[in-house]
């Protein structure tokens, strides 16, 4: 026979990657009951309906063991993943399986440093662009905006200011061409 208690479950939990809960289940008189359990929830109604459907051929793939399911069902107003496996040496009169399960919720909670640090690094980026734009458009406007006044005086007349230096490149160029028209 099969020797379950509560020390041995709450054992497994402790050993668990995720925050699930361990039941074991026995077939007696056609009927699925708990054995032991460390959920606080009672999974009892939804065992017939999880085994009745992992059950279903159609359902399976071809290389799915017979003996293993694993589905989503809603415990009081929650999802969870549940997955049931046949346990290898009990015999009582139908079977003993084991039963885990895990709040979608509580395991999607552990992912949300991961998101909000994503959110804060996505965030960060975008003002970094944005600085790095707005200095980018004013090292650039401003010897544009510095020539065209320059342009605007020797229009209407004086040439006598100096235009002032812009930096190199193609505007330091066009500071010399328009220094030389000034001339």
């Amino acid at each position: 026979g099969l020797n379950v208690d509560t020390a041995m479950l709450e054992n497994l939990q402790k050993m668990a990657p995720l925050p699930m809960e361990i039941t074991f289940v026995a077939e007696m008189d056609g009927q699925w009951r708990v054995m032991s359990s460390t959920s606080g929830s009672d999974i009892s109604p939804h065992l017939g309906n999880l085994f009745a459907q992992a059950a279903a051929p159609e359902d399976k793939p071809e290389d799915e063991s017979e003996n293993r399911m694993a589905q989503v069902i809603v415990i009081n107003d929650d999802e969870h993943v549940v997955f049931a496996a046949d346990v290898a040496n009990a015999q009582p009169e139908g079977g003993v399986r084991d039963v885990l399960t895990y709040s979608l919720t509580t395991a999607l909670k552990r992912t949300d440093p991961l998101i909000n640090s994503m959110v804060g690094a996505m965030v960060l980026a975008v003002l970094v662009a944005i600085a790095g734009s707005v200095l980018i458009a004013r090292s650039i406007s401003k010897p544009v905006q510095t020539l065209a006044t320059a342009a605007e005086r020797i229009g209407s007349g004086d040439y006598q200011t100096a235009i002032p230096d812009v930096g190199a490149g193609e505007i330091g160029a066009l500071r010399q061409t328009m220094s030389g028209m000034a001339r």
